[in-house]
């Protein structure tokens, strides 16, 4: 979605409807598309609603991060120093610019302490996913400690439910988008050979 203010949409050129929907939909990398009032209000609507969701789902996962971590706090003050481990679990905004917008990511990572000049500086390295909605087993080969897998395991049970909803609720939005290109596109498609469609 484009932001910024543009002219209105009676003008017939490109502006933002009163909800916040711009009046051309930019269609990751594709050429914007004209929406009329009908279809302004229902991506207003659709809009509004796939926001909401991302945002309850985003609240709910940033909750299971906080059980998390408070979990794992608890667990490693009961062992020593040397068996505590560097795993964690980070929310984040999606900031890809083709991004659906309220889009967020649940990504498990690694960190390590360094001793600089100016203090301790702390480096992240984000464990790779790959695809589907739950991370292997696998991917955590090396990174934790035994006491540790129970606590992510369970974590990541209900995180990989989180990302299955925010996926689909984001594709609610994609398939609109969609759904409006190919039938604006229907017209070009149906006209007989030979036939401009000049007035």
């Amino acid at each position: 979605m484009q932001g910024g203010q543009g002219a209105s949409a009676q003008t017939g050129k490109p502006g933002r409807h009163a909800d916040g929907v711009a009046d051309r939909w930019d269609d990751q990398g594709g050429d914007p598309l004209e929406l009329d009032a009908d279809d302004q209000d229902v991506a207003a609507a659709v809009d509004r609603w796939v926001r909401q969701r991302l945002d309850a789902l985003r609240a709910q996962a940033e909750s299971v991060r906080a059980q998390f971590e408070s979990r794992l706090r608890a667990e490693a003050q009961t062992r020593d120093r040397s068996e505590r481990g560097r795993i964690g679990l980070r929310v984040r905004e999606q900031a890809s610019p083709p991004a659906t917008p309220g889009a967020f990511t649940i990504e498990w990572c690694t960190y390590r302490f360094t001793r600089q000049a100016d203090g301790n500086a702390c480096f992240t390295n984000y464990i790779p996913k790959g695809d589907g909605d739950r991370y292997p087993k696998s991917a955590f080969r090396g990174k934790l400690r035994n006491w540790q897998r129970p606590i992510v395991d369970s974590a990541e049970t209900r995180l990989a439910a989180i990302r299955r909803a925010a996926r689909h609720v984001a594709q609610v939005r994609t398939q609109l988008r969609l759904a409006v290109r190919v039938e604006q596109a229907l017209p070009e498609l149906l006209r007989e050979d030979g036939e401009s469609g000049a007035d």
